[in-house]
């Protein structure tokens, strides 16, 4: 999952950021992977505009 880096402040984006994630389901490994993207955000900043890239099955 890609997400942009979006200031809170000003709600300006800074670049992107990949999330992953592994779970039994797909919309778990989806969500999974959005909240690892928010977790790397700086004090401030938030992932925003998410695009799921690929799934693999494991």
């Amino acid at each position: 999952m890609q997400c942009t880096k979006m200031r809170i402040s000003d709600d300006t984006a800074h670049g992107f950021v990949q999330g992953h994630g592994k779970a039994k389901t797909q919309p778990d490994a989806w969500k999974a992977a959005k909240k690892q993207a928010n977790d790397q955000m700086p004090p401030g900043y938030r992932a925003k505009h998410c695009t799921k890239k690929s799934i693999k099955r494991g």
